[in-house]
């Protein structure tokens, strides 16, 4: 039988938000292969990884379209042993980690959020109560045992839209 937590405690006066949004998501993962996709507002700079393998942090630069700037990035290790990534940008309003064995994720420093994608990996907890922005959030396939959306529950957020 399984158990999901949802907390969504209210209190009467709203949490500060950052005075300038910058994100930074880590996780943590046992894949060989990471996938990630990424969607910034438009005249956001690079985005730097560091995959958690011992080499370092590295630079990418986002696709743009009219609307906005992307960034779709694969990689692979060359074991599968533990590996933390951290990912550090401005603006990032969309993440997508799915299918990629994360037992940890966290997103409490990327208030900018509006969709986040991370069904299909193996996570107990996860937490978008820092994330004031989120309109969706697909959390399906994971062994969530506790699942905090009380920020948005706060904000009355009528657009949200959870799937887990």
């Amino acid at each position: 039988m399984l158990a999901l937590a949802v907390s969504a405690a209210c209190t009467k006066d709203p949490p500060a938000t950052p005075e300038e949004p910058a994100a930074n998501i880590t996780m943590t993962t046992q894949a060989s292969k990471v996938n990630l996709g990424l969607q910034m507002g438009l005249g956001t700079g690079s985005i730097t990884i560091d995959w958690g393998d011992g080499e370092g942090s590295k630079k990418y630069v986002p696709s743009y379209t009219s609307s906005c700037a992307y960034l779709i990035v694969d990689h692979y290790y060359s074991n599968t042993s533990e590996h933390t990534i951290t990912i550090t940008g401005d603006s990032i309003t969309e993440f997508g980690c799915a299918k990629n064995q994360l037992t940890a994720l966290n997103l409490s420093q990327n208030p900018t959020l509006t969709h986040l994608y991370c069904s299909l990996n193996q996570l107990t907890t996860l937490d978008v109560s820092k994330n004031i922005a989120l309109q969706e959030l697909y959390c399906s396939h994971n062994p969530l045992t506790t699942l905090d959306v009380s920020i948005c529950l706060f904000f009355q957020n009528p657009q949200i839209t959870v799937t887990c």
